[in-house]
């Protein structure tokens, strides 16, 4: 090749080389972050459910005030299930 030299490149094709492997480090200890943060959800979410379901016994007559601890509250009307 006239206009590239490999040799001119052998410290940035070593960098490159380095910087791919650190990434692909971090993915993988990214991906078990994720995993391990999951695992933490799904104790949360039966913690969540537990006190919705409580606050929708307390307030009965008026589910909007679910809203007021950070529910979101949907009362439009469904069209029946299909079956």
């Amino acid at each position: 090749m006239s206009d590239y030299n490999w040799n001119d490149h052998g410290s940035t094709l070593q960098q490159t080389i380095e910087k791919h492997a650190e990434a692909e480090d971090l993915n993988r200890r990214a991906e078990q972050i994720y995993r391990e943060r999951d695992q933490l959800i799904s104790e949360l979410e039966k913690l969540i459910k537990s006190s919705r379901d409580l606050l929708k016994g307390v307030f009965k007559k008026n589910p909007k005030k679910l809203g007021e601890w950070g529910f979101e509250v949907n009362d439009t009307p469904r069209p029946p299930k299909a079956e």
